[in-house]
């Protein structure tokens, strides 16, 4: 077992007894919990990431020491699950759902952890310490992390929970269950069913490398007027800090990830008096990027979550001085994109904004993030410089889906000029591949005097169409063009209309090649009187 890190030490050093009530849990059944969107109709298999609930036993609850941590489920509690080989990564995910009997705003800690079956801790993340602030209402957070398997064998993970206000008061804590199979509250405890291949996690500090007064200055700290500390600070946003690639076969990620943040009032022991502010509250504001690049390292597609606290889901939260620390929670579920120039490297950066009142602190958490949806995959064929119907049957035969655009180019009407993923990209099956289609280019001629059919010709001799043909009976040199749209040398796709006006007079009408005395049906924009 690790030892607790700072923070967690002086909390648990409190002796003062609590009397505890604990309300049984309603064993959740194992199930199935499909993440992600479904796949294209095109795959022939797609399979997504499943999880099952891990049925809960509190009953080893009851009273406790306000000083010591009691665990929900876990070893020797919780049903065990089989690891099959070393390293195969799984996500375990809980939420805790609790309130107290008191107004003493007292302190509450969640973390979950798991061990092998030789009772070693293979993995633990901690939300921090929170204030219960409102008397009988319900506290939720929410915990992920990646363990690793040391050993083939099984696995027990469990929810660890501690109340203690630092005063002789008695008071009781229920633990709520979910109900009628709604999660979005409750307590539960979850874990992958399978081997999440190549999920990564990132945590803020490795464990107790941010203590709790911080004399020097080891945590990272914004804001706060005279205070030193920057505005804003970015965890995981500078490379290679933070990327991670998809693989070929997904479709979808998943990342989430809790964050404490701890507000520096005055007075407080959570931060050294250099990084103290003045008010009662503190302001932030937050959102967690996992951006997918382009092969220059550019962002190809932007996927932001502003993230959630108890009681407030927006991208600013208020911190105050009842609550102190704050957990934030997070989560990203996109689509990996198939038209970012063939890269499925993501950048996380999770960001924070110092808005108003006291310091704030960024302490212990992770983010990690997984594979969450797949199919099977093919290769995109080499498309270039074919004809648009040559590049649809080839994309089609490899089991992948055609977006067209069309631009106007010096190329070959319907010629293919790019295709984004390139050719050689391992995709998903059904994946949409964007090719480029050449509309061809074209100047368009001068007709203006040009008679009507002379310049229906040269128009269509530059490649173009003759449009609407208008008339104005104004008996200016009847027969011959007065305007043109577009204008003469503009370059223009290949078959683009060209619109003419002719002039004629009210006695002889429309006409061409010299009706009216207009022209010679030459072609030549000269006129004698």
């Amino acid at each position: 077992m690790r030892q607790p890190d700072s923070q967690a030490r002086a909390f648990r050093g409190r002796g003062t007894m609590r009397r505890v009530r604990v309300r049984p849990l309603l064993a959740l059944a194992a199930a199935a919990v499909i993440a992600g969107s479904a796949a294209p109709a095109s795959a022939s298999i797609t399979f997504t990431s499943a999880s099952f609930y891990i049925p809960l036993n509190i009953s080893a609850l009851g009273t406790f020491d306000s000083g010591s941590y009691h665990t929900i489920s876990g070893p020797g509690v919780g049903p065990a699950f089989y690891m099959q080989q070393v390293g195969e990564l799984r996500r375990v995910s809980e939420q805790l759902d609790v309130s107290l009997n008191t107004d003493l705003k007292p302190e509450m800690d969640n973390e979950i952890f798991c061990t092998d079956q030789d009772g070693h801790e293979v993995g633990r993340a901690s939300a921090g310490t929170n204030y219960v602030v409102t008397p009988g209402g319900h506290e939720i957070w929410q915990l992920s992390m990646l363990i690793r398997a040391d050993e083939p064998g099984n696995y027990t993970c469990g929810i660890q929970v501690q109340t203690d206000t630092g005063h002789g008061d008695h008071y009781q804590m229920t633990v709520w269950p979910v109900e009628d199979g709604d999660t979005s509250s409750g307590t539960w405890l979850q874990v992958s069913s399978a081997d999440q291949v190549d999920a990564a996690e990132w945590r803020v500090y490795p464990l107790d490398s941010c203590p709790t007064a911080d004399p020097a200055l080891k945590c990272s700290y914004i804001g706060g007027p005279g205070s030193g500390a920057p505005a804003t600070a970015d965890l995981f946003g500078t490379p290679p800090d933070g990327r991670w690639t998809a693989d070929n076969d997904a479709t979808t990620i998943d990342a989430t990830g809790t964050i404490q943040l701890t507000s520096c009032p005055p007075g407080t022991g959570s931060c050294p008096p250099n990084r103290q502010g003045n008010a009662a509250y503190a302001v932030v504001d937050s959102y967690l990027d996992v951006d997918q690049l382009n092969p220059d390292g550019s962002v190809c597609k932007v996927n932001r979550d502003y993230g959630w606290a108890l009681g407030q889901s927006a991208s600013e939260f208020v911190i105050t001085t009842d609550v102190h620390h704050q957990p934030l929670s997070y989560h990203v579920s996109a689509p990996v994109s198939q038209n970012c120039g063939g890269s499925r490297v993501f950048q996380a950066d999770l960001h924070y904004q110092w808005v108003a009142g006291d310091p704030v602190k960024i302490e212990n958490g992770n983010v990690n993030v997984i594979n969450s949806v797949r199919a099977t995959t093919t290769t995109v064929p080499p498309v270039l410089g074919g004809t648009e119907a040559q590049a649809d049957a080839a994309i089609q035969a490899a089991q992948l889906t055609v977006a067209p655009t069309y631009v106007m180019s010096p190329a070959a009407p319907g010629s293919v000029l790019s295709e984004n993923s390139p050719d050689g990209t391992v995709e998903p099956t059904g994946s949409s591949v964007q090719i480029t289609v050449s509309l061809g280019q074209a100047s368009v001629p001068n007709v203006l005097s040009f008679d009507q059919q002379s310049a229906e010709q040269a128009i269509t001799n530059a490649g173009l169409s003759v449009g609407t043909v208008s008339y104005n009976s104004n008996c200016t040199d009847p027969g011959d063009v007065l305007t043109q749209n577009p204008s003469a040398g503009v370059q223009v796709p290949a078959g683009t209309s060209v619109n003419i006006q002719v002039s004629t007079c009210p006695s002889g009408g429309g006409g061409s090649g010299g009706t009216g005395g207009g022209g010679n049906g030459s072609g030549n924009p000269h006129h004698q009187p």
